[in-house]
């Protein structure tokens, strides 16, 4: 077995690393090869992307990312320091070994001095046989090679360079969705709360990891802060009586979709320049009220009256039990950040389904239909264009209705019901937290 570190030619650290290199180059320290030749941070920073997907993860889901975030930034540590320990004890073991060799050879010719002595001086240990000490050396040699083929052995626990390549690609893996986790963060942000967080600090070496933390850690007291200045209250628009939308197309059969804007006016107390973002939102139908058709049935005769009283009592149930369905595409979501490319300034949102709604009828808007919250649209902007669908068809415990006819349920032929029987208005609830910038 060939000498391949000279301990005593080491005078400085340039020196160590050229001779740790050299022990790399002997297939009996494949098992340390790795190790030796390149660090962990040099392994890191060339197997990371030369970019960060920025639309990898999605930026309105804000305390997810922080939750994950956070998880990697503590794995990655306890992988670095895991992969420190594995790369000290590999290098220690390498120069153990080898310290071992080279010295076996000196203690061999020690141990026959020290037999020729005593045997000059007639003592018993003078009477050992010399050939016991090539035995005891060739002993020592034989259990050596074992070792070396052991740390050789691939999935042997010595193999040190087959689980510290393992633990520096999670690593690598690690911190790059880690980079994806915190842009997406800052992307976030900058989009609900109007709060613009630094640059994440260029990767250069474990130290990096340090800054993450740093970075992680003033992102979320920033946001905590400016929870706590928000205030959160609910809106309610009906889009047509309150001219944002033209929902004429409501009242028509088939499937009728409806565009429109929202702007900061819409709010209240809302300025240009304050944070705005969804907490929770849903959608229902308003249909026709009292008209002059039901007041002309009312005083009309004792039999038209009647039949009024009767079909209004249904209708009344049947409102009740009806069952509507939405879509909703919410306005597109930007961030107003210069150091990003401007594909990943802005993005759309996946379409709401809203579907078991009932329709607002008889009771205060807050009982009439539920507000949701989700994960896929929490913390979007309100402000700009959307569009909402409403099926052709109603829910009831009669079956399907068409929308246009589902106010009176089953009946029809009521004349003083005719103004009554279709859908009026679309009312779209939004519940939102704003902070006054």
């Amino acid at each position: 077995m060939a000498q391949i570190f000279d301990f005593q030619a080491v005078d400085s650290s340039e020196k160590i690393i050229e001779q740790l290199a050299g022990v790399g180059t002997d297939d009996l320290y494949a098992w340390v090869r790795s190790i030796v030749r390149q660090t962990t941070d040099q392994y890191v920073k060339n197997n990371l992307p030369p970019s960060i997907d920025l639309s990898k993860y999605a930026p309105w889901r804000i305390d997810e990312n922080i939750e994950e975030a956070g998880n990697l930034l503590n794995n990655s540590l306890e992988r670095s320091s895991e992969i420190q320990a594995l790369e000290a004890e590999a290098i220690r073991t390498a120069l153990d070994i080898q310290f071992a060799q080279q010295i076996q050879k000196y203690e061999l010719e020690i141990l026959a001095l020290e037999v020729a002595a005593n045997k000059k001086q007639a003592s018993e240990y003078g009477n050992l046989d010399p050939e016991l000490l090539n035995e005891r050396d060739a002993l020592i040699s034989n259990a050596r090679n074992t070792r070396l083929n052991h740390h050789l052995t691939s999935g042997s626990s010595l193999n040190f360079s087959e689980r510290v390549d393992y633990l520096r690609k999670l690593l690598a893996s690690n911190i790059k969705i880690l980079y994806e986790r915190l842009s997406a963060i800052r992307i976030g942000v900058e989009c609900s709360y109007r709060v613009q967080l630094q640059e994440l600090p260029k990767w250069e070496n474990s130290e990096t990891l340090s800054k993450l933390v740093l970075w992680l850690r003033y992102a979320t007291a920033t946001l905590d802060e400016g929870r706590r200045q928000e205030s959160v209250y609910e809106v309610h628009f009906a889009l047509g009586a309150e001219n944002i939308a033209d929902v004429a197309v409501i009242k028509n059969p088939g499937t009728a979709i409806i565009r429109f804007k929202i702007e900061p006016k819409h709010f209240p107390g809302l300025h240009e320049n304050d944070s705005i973002r969804i907490v929770a939102l849903g959608a229902t139908l308003s249909f026709a009220d009292s008209s002059a058709s039901f007041n002309a049935a009312i005083v009309a005769d004792p039999a038209a009256r009647e039949v009024f009283n009767s079909s209004f009592a249904y209708v009344s149930k049947q409102r009740e039990s009806l069952s509507l369905s939405f879509r909703l595409d919410l306005p597109k979501q930007r961030a107003n950040l210069t150091d990003i490319p401007i594909a990943n300034r802005s993005w759309d949102l996946q379409s709401i389904r809203l579907s078991g709604v009932p329709a607002w009828f008889q009771r205060s808007l807050l009982e009439s239909f539920p507000l949701y919250s989700e994960l896929h649209y929490a913390n979007a902007s309100p402000i700009g264009e959307w569009e909402i669908e409403v099926p052709a068809l109603v829910d009831s415990p009669n079956g399907k209705l068409p929308r246009e006819k589902a106010g009176a349920g089953m009946i029809t032929e009521v004349p003083a019901l005719q103004a009554y029987i279709a859908p009026k208005d679309i009312i779209l609830g939004i519940r939102v937290a704003v902070r006054v910038s």
